[in-house]
């Protein structure tokens, strides 16, 4: 099963279908509810001064759901509620008129040519009419003519686009400005100055802690979490003896094969604690662990931990390959994101008040220690920054060579952080105090490394391409929201509801 599932061909189809399953189990929610609801008022809302009734209302709402499915396939469940299809739908009827304004037409043939594209309709690389009828119909609970209205819309919307941003350019100084960003290099040294070294428990007044608390609850939010059980087949010791060329002497293939035979067995019995008992094969659990604070212990890659947090529960999910050996799991429970009550994160405000408390001692802190430092490089020439931190009782940490964006060890991706790191130059080499997540710092210049200016050439029309793009949806960004005044949206909707 794990060699077939590597074939990339038979993957992409895969995901196809998957995908279409995921919109059938989301196509039962259309819009009637927006229709058999709204009997409150005559009519959805206004825009620009002019009526929209529900029906039309309804049928925009219908349209942003669809594409927002199309778009976002299988992962659609998970970022649902966070898309706000309502405004998206009076946006639709907003950017409708505008282009009924500019007498902006499109032809039936490029719909057609656009709806043959998509590839899910599609079998053995050819449109299926029957499929596009059966998902329109079926899957999106719309009839052709709707869709086809909303992709032609949708054509309208993008000529609106291309009318509005025709007059966006990029400079070549900018684009070799962007090459010189995204490619120079910088490497410092820097201490950080903690508050956990100043806090003080005389000034704990939990009074205060708890309307702390009221105050930040959001940064005591418990994210939602999952607890995994799952079976591990490890890769065997290689043979020492085995050829270092041969597939087998990494232990992968006779994982592989245990575990291709396990899943045979779970297609038959999908109890995954009583085939792993009845293989002898001990059941693991992990305990439950958030996106934001995964289970790194378990060798998993980035992608499967994150993959973990949409699959049903109690289902049989894998084979899985990580870096210790072949995994199947299924998920045992989901725990929602919650905010907490007082009483069950007390000694967590405590900590986090009186960090908060210790804040201002400790910027006064490292802006005397910064002060130290840069008299005693005046002073001493010969010693350097790392050296006078360390005599300090400081502990002294590097980063790599670095480019803006990328992680950092200890640091993150940090933006005041990185931009402080290439801010400095010759003529100032140690920065000011700046503030990051786990404390105070001061950063010292160690080397920096301008972008190579051989590469500008092959670069080039990339960057000019993306920096064109970032600016067109800049302008169009603000379009829209101009628009929007205009429009002068008064909306029935929330009120219809209820």
């Amino acid at each position: 099963m794990l060699k077939v599932m590597r074939d990339k061909e038979l993957k992409k189809k895969v995901i196809w279908v998957v995908a279409i399953v995921i919109i059938l189990s989301f196509g039962v929610f259309g819009t009637a509810y927006l229709i058999t609801d709204m009997g409150a008022g005559n009519f959805a809302g206004k825009i620009f001064n002019k009526k929209i009734s529900q029906a039309d209302y309804a049928k925009a709402y219908d349209i942003a759901r669809v594409q927002a499915m199309m778009r976002y396939g299988d992962n659609f469940r998970n970022v649902q509620e966070y898309l706000n299809l309502e405004s998206k739908a009076w946006d639709r009827l907003i950017l409708a008129h505008e282009a009924d304004k500019r007498k902006i037409t499109v032809y039936n043939d490029e719909i057609i040519k656009t709806i043959q594209g998509y590839e899910f309709f599609q079998q053995n690389g050819q449109f299926d009419s029957r499929m596009y009828n059966y998902i329109v119909q079926s899957a999106f609970r719309m009839n052709p003519r709707t869709f086809e209205e909303g992709i032609r819309e949708n054509l309208q919307m993008a000529r609106l686009f291309d009318q509005e941003t025709q007059g966006i350019s990029v400079t070549d100084e900018e684009v070799r400005n962007e090459f010189q960003s995204r490619n120079e290099q910088v490497q410092v040294s820097y201490v950080i100055v903690s508050p956990e070294n100043f806090t003080d428990e005389k000034k704990y007044d939990a009074q205060k802690a708890q309307e702390f608390f009221e105050a930040n609850k959001r940064d005591f939010l418990v994210p939602s979490a999952v607890n995994i059980e799952y079976i591990e087949i490890p890769f065997e010791t290689p043979d020492a003896e085995a050829s270092t060329d041969s597939e087998s002497s990494d232990g992968t293939e006779a994982a592989i094969a245990r575990a291709e035979t396990l899943v045979e067995q779970l297609k038959e019995n999908p109890d995954l604690r009583a085939v792993a008992q009845s293989n002898e094969i001990e059941i693991l659990e992990t305990g439950f662990f958030s996106a934001e604070e995964p289970n790194l212990k378990l060798g998993w890659s980035y992608e499967l931990l994150n993959q973990v947090f949409g699959f049903p529960v109690k289902q049989i999910q894998g084979p899985f390959e990580t870096s210790k050996g072949i995994v199947i799991l299924s998920v045992l429970e989901n725990r929602e994101a919650y905010l907490p009550l007082y009483k069950e994160v007390t000694e967590k405000v405590k900590d986090a008040y009186l960090l908060e408390q210790a804040k201002e001692v400790t910027q006064a802190k490292a802006a005397e220690y910064r002060e130290k430092i840069v008299d005693e490089m005046d002073k001493n020439p010969s010693k350097n920054f790392a050296q006078i931190a360390k005599d300090m009782k400081l502990e002294v940490l590097q980063t790599p060579n670095f480019n803006r964006g990328q992680y950092l060890p200890n640091i993150g991706i940090t933006k005041d952080f990185e931009s402080t790191a290439f801010g400095l130059d010759e003529t100032k080499r140690i920065s000011d105090v700046i503030e990051t997540a786990k404390g105070f710092a001061i950063l010292h210049l160690d080397e920096y490394t301008p972008a190579d200016a051989s590469e500008f050439a092959e670069q080039a029309e990339d960057i000019r391409e993306q920096l064109l793009a970032e600016k067109k949806n800049t302008h169009f960004s603000d379009f829209m929201s101009q628009l929007r005044i205009q429009a002068d949206l008064m909306s029935n909707i929330a009120q219809n509801r209820n």
